[in-house]
């Protein structure tokens, strides 16, 4: 049994638990909706790619290919202004990457402007 799972039926077993452990079941979990997104590259160029998004974040396949291309790497992008936050080497990494910003500042996930997220850049950088 997952620790999930463990919660869950804590949570239905002891109702007066539920208030507080309901909070760290949807917390716990990054739920990625596959979507196609346009980014916004230097010279107004607009791309379509296939991403992972949760709130305002994409986790999708390096475009343009990095130099040389033969290390494609996966990223995390701020949807909104197209701009990126962390590359890795593969999608999990960058999926964990995105986790470890949202356990530091839940706010960045619903996060529309840079200026929300550079109120918390501190936090976001020792995150990463």
């Amino acid at each position: 049994m997952t620790l999930r799972s463990r919660l869950t039926r804590l949570a239905h077993d002891n109702p007066e638990l539920r208030a507080d452990l309901l909070p760290l079941l949807k917390q716990a979990r990054l739920r990625f909706r596959p979507q196609t997104i346009t980014l916004n590259l230097k010279g107004g160029k607009r791309v379509k790619v296939d991403a992972e998004v949760v709130g305002s974040w994409a986790v999708h396949l390096d475009t343009p290919p990095p130099e040389p291309p033969n290390q494609p790497g996966w990223v995390v992008t701020f949807i909104p202004t197209s701009q990126r936050l962390v590359w890795e080497r593969s999608k999990t990494d960058a999926k964990r990457a995105l986790e470890r910003v949202f356990k530091a500042v839940p706010e960045a996930r619903e996060a529309k402007t840079v200026s929300e997220l550079m109120e918390h850049s501190d936090a976001i950088s020792r995150a990463l």
